[in-house]
């Protein structure tokens, strides 16, 4: 054994037998992750975290703490490393461990993304956010108010309230005014009597690891004394996944400024290759751009603008996302109503082909003006005629009947609501690709919805992609969700100063990501064996597994495991 492995496994096995003794009653119960049910004690409740992965996957798993006692208890939570029969080790840090807390979103959570028109406002209780500090949200139970700790170096709690102004814009408030960040490691946290919190377990790629099934345990201290545990078993399968022949992207309205904000708006740069990170890593490949290319403002000049504009791009692309493709609302036709303003348009569509070219970018879609129907929507044929003469795809959002008036101008069709089945076939047949969004928006805290409609349903659908709407879109101020009269804010990824807070749903939708590229994957494999007709027997399969009101997605994903491990 090498001296490495070694001192990892007499480390693991001090960690195993360290138990000291404690009166704290804390119990650990393994529980489904992205179950639909709103109370954290009816989620189903598993026998052990017994976890499966592909070596190039992001998995999760969960299980709450619950104080058994009627005393307050202090405790901290680590994972040991992953040892397997042949003693290799994996390293601790490659379990991320957080905690999901709950806080006060408007009435209308995990239902809807609208302010609810009964109890408007009213403040209602959810579990949301994935934190490393706990107390990075304090929760007042009797004021139904949230306070958020903020501050670079003297910090303090800024309480979000509900009597505030309600606005329709986003709101771009400073850095300096609302400095918030999480913890880069996990925090111990106060269980007070009886009290259950939900923890969450991120497992990442294992690509340089060999197959096969290895074993670890969660601990529970209270100070340096081990009051319980848990076995982990974490099952690592002898492939890597294909990428997805699903398209993910999603709407973002992020753009680079020079000093960035907490807001879905500007951002700086650290913030910018954080949440291109963060959608790298939750299957988004090809997320939109909204960043402007021309134009001049009080604050900065043309010759500015178009700096931030490459400066974008190329931290794009560090961040590892494609430029080959891009889907582009820095500029959009509709809205045009005379020959100045379609100049314009046409003078925006030369520099940004210029301006792209350097980025390797070879397909760019321009978006119309988004839901509406009849003359305003064919209206806008004669632009979008001349838009694609220019080398360029249109791309816009629509509804049910977009085909009876746009017959095949449009390139891509962002599909609006619940997916129909023959919506794809209708697509199809006028050679334009069709896209999920709004099924539902982001905004709701409800995990489930996203990983079975974004998943499966998807491809049983016959779908090509999805951009839900949006990865952040604040409908005032992004951290209070009272603050506007119709709408909720849509977030998948809070920003802090330097990164992004997570949130279930936002977990769920990875996993939708990870059932397309098993199913891909799986189809990759058969193509290879049986030929092309495997691709109409599998769809043809996932159907009768499948459908828009029942689909059991892990049921799903453990019979492609078979397929893709038997071919």
């Amino acid at each position: 054994m090498e001296l490495k492995n070694m001192i990892y496994f007499i480390i693991f096995i001090i960690n195993i037998i360290n138990f000291t003794e404690s009166f704290a009653d804390v119990l650990i119960q393994p529980i489904e992750p992205y179950s639909a049910e709103i109370d954290i004690k009816k989620i189903k409740k598993l026998d052990g975290l017994n976890i499966s992965v592909a070596k190039n996957e992001f998995e999760s798993a969960s299980f709450y703490l619950k104080n058994n006692s009627e005393t307050p208890v202090t405790v901290s939570i680590e994972a040991t490393g992953l040892i397997n029969d042949k003693a290799e080790v994996i390293d601790a840090g490659a379990i991320d461990i957080k905690y999901l807390i709950e806080w006060y979103q408007s009435n209308g959570a995990w239902k809807t993304h609208r302010q609810t028109k009964e109890n408007k406002f009213e403040p209602f209780l959810v579990r949301e956010l994935l934190v490393k500090n706990p107390d990075l949200i304090r929760v007042d139970r009797e004021r139904k108010i949230n306070s958020v700790l903020i501050g670079k170096e003297k910090k303090k709690y800024f309480e979000i309230r509900k009597d505030v102004p309600k606005t329709k814009n986003p709101i771009e408030v400073s850095l300096e005014k609302f400095y918030i960040t999480d913890s880069s490691m996990i925090k111990p946290i106060k269980l007070n009597g009886n009290q259950v919190v939900q923890v969450w377990l991120t497992f990442k790629p294992f690509k340089d690891v060999q197959a096969g099934t290895y074993k670890g345990k969660i601990i529970i201290k209270e100070r340096l004394n081990v009051i319980n545990s848990h076995n982990l078993r974490l099952e690592i399968h002898d492939f890597e996944l294909d990428e997805a022949h699903l398209t993910y992207s999603i709407y973002y309205r992020g753009h680079l400024s020079k000093q960035g904000s907490i807001s879905s708006e500007a951002k700086s740069e650290e913030q910018l290759r954080a949440e291109f990170l963060n959608m790298q890593e939750h299957g988004v490949s090809s997320p939109s751009v909204y960043q402007r290319i021309m134009g001049k403002t009080g604050k900065i000049s043309e010759k500015e603008v178009h700096h931030l504009f490459e400066r974008y791009m190329q931290i794009r692309h560090e961040s590892g996302i494609s430029n080959k493709t891009i889907y582009y609302l820095g500029l959009q036709t509709g809205a045009q109503k005379n020959k100045k303003e379609i100049d314009g348009l046409n003078y925006g569509l030369f520099r940004l082909k210029r301006m792209l070219k350097k980025f390797g970018a070879t397909d760019v879609y321009i978006y119309g003006k988004e839901e509406v129907k009849g003359r305003e929507l064919t209206r806008q044929i004669p632009l979008w005629v001349d838009t694609k003469a220019k080398g360029y795809k249109v791309f816009v959002a629509g509804y049910k009947g977009f085909f009876e008036r746009i017959k095949n101008m449009a390139d891509l069709l962002i599909y609006y609501g619940k997916i129909d089945p023959y919506a794809s076939d209708e697509a199809h047949r006028h050679n334009t690709k069709i896209f999920s969004y709004n099924n539902p928006q982001v905004g709701i805290e409800n995990p489930s919805v996203y990983r079975k409609n974004y998943g499966f349903v998807l491809i049983a659908a016959g779908f090509d992609g999805v951009m839900d709407y949006a990865y952040q879109h604040a409908m005032g101020f992004i951290w209070n969700d009272f603050d506007n009269k119709v709408y909720r804010d849509s977030v998948f990824a809070y920003p802090t100063a330097n990164g992004v807070i997570d949130t279930l749903a936002w977990e769920a939708f990875r996993e939708a990501v990870d059932d397309a590229r098993y199913y891909s994957t799986a189809l990759n494999k058969l193509k290879k064996k049986q030929g092309e007709g495997s691709e109409k027997m599998l769809r043809k399969w996932l159907r009768s597994q499948c459908s828009i009101s029942q689909c059991n997605s892990e049921y799903i994903r453990n019979q492609l495991i078979r397929m893709i491990e038997e071919n």
